[in-house]
C-alpha cells in the first residue's frame, strides 16, 4: 500500500517555501546544491523521511541525538540517486521485477537503471565523501537499506525510508 502511495507522492509533490525552508536549516549550500539534483518526487521523499525520522524519535523519546546531524543525513541518503536517471515508473517496475524474482535482477547490475536502484547507497556516499562528511554519516547513508541490530540511528532512517 505504501507503494501507491509513494507514487501518488511523487506526481503530486510540489516543491513549496516550507519544503524549502526546511531543507535550508539543514544542508550548507555544497549539500543544497547535490539535493537540488533530485528529482522533486526525491526530494519530497528525502524530506518525508526526515520528518518522520523526527516523529519516530521523538515517539520512541529517544535522547542524545544531535537532531540537526541525523536530519542531514536524512535528507541525503538518495544523493547516489543522482547517478543517472531512475523516475517512478522505472522504480515501480523495478520494484516488480525484484519482487517477483526474489532479487535475482541484481546480477543485472551493467543495466543503469538497475545499477542505480540496487547501489545508489553506495553511489551516494562516494559522491558526499568530498564533502566531508563524517564516517558515521557516510556508513549510515550506505547502509541505509539494511537492518543492523546494533546502529539505532541506522535502523530509524530505514524504517523512516520504508514508509516515506
Amino acid at each position: 500500500m505504501y507503494r501507491i502511495k509513494q507514487f501518488y507522492w511523487y506526481f503530486t509533490s510540489i516543491f513549496k517555501k516550507i519544503d524549502e525552508e526546511f531543507v535550508i536549516g539543514y544542508l550548507n549550500k555544497k549539500e543544497l546544491a547535490l539535493f537540488k539534483k533530485l528529482s522533486v518526487g526525491e526530494q519530497h521523499h528525502s524530506i518525508r523521511v526526515a520528518k518522520n525520522a523526527i516523529k519516530i524519535i521523538n515517539d520512541k523519546k529517544i535522547l542524545g541525538i544531535d537532531m540537526n546531524w541525523f536530519i542531514k543525513i536524512c535528507l541525503l541518503h538518495d544523493i547516489g540517486k543522482t547517478d543517472g536517471n531512475i523516475n517512478i515508473i522505472d522504480k515501480s517496475i523495478l520494484v516488480i521485477i525484484d519482487k517477483l524474482s526474489k532479487g535475482t535482477i541484481k546480477k543485472y547490475a551493467n543495466i543503469k537503471k538497475i545499477d542505480i536502484y540496487y547501489n545508489h547507497p553506495t553511489k551516494a556516499m562516494k559522491i558526499l565523501k568530498p564533502l566531508n562528511l563524517d564516517e558515521e554519516s557516510l556508513y549510515i547513508i550506505r547502509n541505509h537499506h539494511k537492518v543492523v541490530e546494533d546502529n539505532m540511528l541506522l535502523n530509524i532512517l530505514k524504517e523512516s525510508d520504508d514508509i516515506s
